[in-house]
């Protein structure tokens, strides 16, 4: 199947006015000729971390790869971790205290 230079505009249109909104395409199907995409709002969280060195924060970096479908930011320094998410706020603080660190959640950012 061909995709014309109109419709791959289009998208490339759609998924500029999304990421202006904050939302994010998360999938597009042509199996059946017409575009369709699902957007989420991924809302921003911010936690505190009792992190102390560079393998604390490499041991949020790998939980939180794992957790997939997530943008995340660590700052070391300030001990703050800032995750763009449409999961439960639950789900990201187990996630988090999985590298046996104490987590506190400041709110969304």
């Amino acid at each position: 199947m061909k995709v014309s230079f109109a419709d791959r505009q289009y998208c490339g249109r759609l998924s500029q006015y999304l990421h202006h909104l904050r939302a994010e395409v998360q999938v597009h199907s042509w199996s059946d000729g017409r575009f369709r995409h699902i957007t989420s709002n991924m809302t921003k969280h911010e936690f505190e971390v009792a992190m102390t060195c560079e393998g604390c924060s490499g041991a949020v970096t790998r939980v939180l790869n794992k957790l997939g479908d997530v943008k995340f930011e660590v700052d070391l320094p300030k001990k703050l971790v800032w995750i763009e998410s449409d999961k439960d706020v639950e789900v990201l603080m187990e996630t988090l205290k999985k590298c046996g660190k104490e987590v506190k959640y400041n709110g969304t950012k």
